[in-house]
């Protein structure tokens, strides 16, 4: 990458993973195609992103990030659902 593409490209990487819980199946595969300084901007970005509510909440962040995700099953999260009951 040219120039200070490689940086945006990172932060455009963090931005992703911050955004949504699965943009880890995204992220990890661009991440691993491009130069070695993107995954560490990105990462950067991420922290800078989800530190102030870690600090904020450490409690409530792992549980509205880890256990709530993992332990909880949404049924308006399924794109079936809506079409089922029409």
């Amino acid at each position: 990458m040219r120039g200070a593409h490689w940086a945006l490209s990172g932060a455009a990487l963090g931005v992703l993973a911050a955004s949504k819980q699965y943009a880890v199946l995204f992220v990890v595969p661009l991440a691993l195609s491009m130069p070695a300084a993107v995954p560490l901007v990105a990462a950067a970005v991420l922290i800078a992103v989800l530190a102030p509510f870690a600090i904020g909440d450490p409690a409530g962040f792992w549980r509205g990030l880890v256990r709530f995700s993992s332990c909880t099953f949404r049924f308006d999260s399924l794109s079936l659902g809506p079409s089922r009951r029409a």
